[in-house]
């Protein structure tokens, strides 16, 4: 099977015919040409940006998803997606940046994440995630951008967080968090309730940018059945 079953599986789970955008999703033989897919030199799927496209739904937990041995990147913020992270993520071996932000995902913090040794850039913000934040999220010395801003955690930072050395950006505001002495880490900006000073310009330029879109797929008068 190709990676083309594996797409089929995205599409079936979040209500692909309720897509804005599904341009030659299965009329053309090559996903080179679909909307939102690249793919690389092997002609595997690198990459998946499907932002503000009305995907619906619940991530599919399905082993087909293995077929994306190639994957970098999936950014799938700004949709309608509800239940939690699945445990078929953790197939996503080459996965580099993952993005859900924007959505109504929920639950505790998805430990099957832990598993994505690769993974440097991480948003799960504006969610509904709850509970504490596990220890072993120490685990994953990749990161450099870590963003779990505007959920429901709750508790003290793992002190594990110490040890990141390529992080350089760090977002844990608008949650129940207490922060541990983390601030000597070198090359990263940290937001817990707002007590470590102001974004910079830059910053703020990317929030409100993601925060039109919402905006805008809000206001659309878009089904949320």
């Amino acid at each position: 099977m190709s990676d083309r079953d594996a797409l089929l599986c995205l599409f079936e789970s979040t209500k692909g015919e309720t897509w804005t955008k599904k341009t030659d999703w299965f009329e053309e033989e090559s996903v080179r040409f679909w909307y939102g897919i690249k793919i690389d030199e092997g002609g595997h799927v690198k990459s998946i940006d499907l932002t503000e496209n009305r995907l619906k739904g619940e991530l599919p937990n399905s082993d087909r998803l293995k077929r994306l041995i190639n994957l970098q990147d999936l950014v799938l913020c700004s949709n309608l997606i509800t239940g939690t992270i699945p445990n078929s993520f953790g197939h996503l071996k080459s996965i580099i940046r993952l993005h859900l932000s924007w959505n109504s995902l929920s639950g505790p913090f998805p430990m099957i994440l832990l598993e994505l040794k690769t993974l440097s850039n991480l948003r799960i913000d504006h969610n509904k995630f709850e509970g504490e934040i596990p220890q072993e999220i120490g685990d994953l010395k990749a990161l450099e951008w870590l963003d779990i801003s505007h959920n429901q955690f709750v508790g003290r930072l793992p002190e594990t967080m110490k040890t990141y050395e390529k992080l350089r950006m760090f977002d844990a505001s608008s949650n129940f968090l207490e922060l541990p002495d983390i601030c000597n880490i070198n090359h990263y900006r940290a937001w817990v309730k707002g007590e470590l000073g102001p974004e910079t310009e830059a910053e703020k330029i990317v929030r409100n940018s993601i925060a039109t879109a919402q905006e805008k797929l809000i206001t659309g008068g878009i089904d949320m059945d």
